[in-house]
């Protein structure tokens, strides 16, 4: 029985690379409130893939039956990630402030924050 998911994150809970300068921080709250998207910096639009979601809402349940979710992800723009995940609401315990404030808007919950390895490499220094 599994105790730990691992996610990746550019092409597979989102359809984009998250270190193109275009999605770059502030994200804020699409106002169209389409599919739980964020503006981002230039007024870009993200969403993650519906599936994704809908995965990870599955899988937040599937967690009291004792294992883990988390994220390895070979990007070198940490904080945009993470700010992606907290906008929508992919974190177990939302940070706090105005990504707290775009994350109650889905409540999906479930990555830990203490178990995110976003940084430039392989995978391979991530599961090690």
């Amino acid at each position: 029985r599994p105790s730990l998911l691992v996610l990746d994150l550019d092409q597979t809970v989102w359809p984009f690379d998250a270190a193109h300068p275009k999605y770059g921080l502030p994200h804020t709250a699409d106002p169209s409130g389409r599919g739980g998207g964020l503006r981002c910096l230039g007024g870009a639009a993200a969403a993650p893939f519906g599936e994704a979601a809908e995965i990870i809402r599955a899988l937040k349940k599937g967690s009291s039956s004792g294992w883990r979710m988390a994220v390895a992800s070979c990007n070198a723009q940490s904080r945009v990630c993470q700010s992606l995940l907290s906008g929508f609401g992919f974190m177990k315990d939302a940070a706090v402030g105005r990504e707290a404030s775009l994350a109650g808007r889905l409540s999906l919950g479930g990555i830990e924050e203490h178990l995110l390895e976003i940084y430039p490499g392989g995978k391979r220094t991530h599961l090690q």
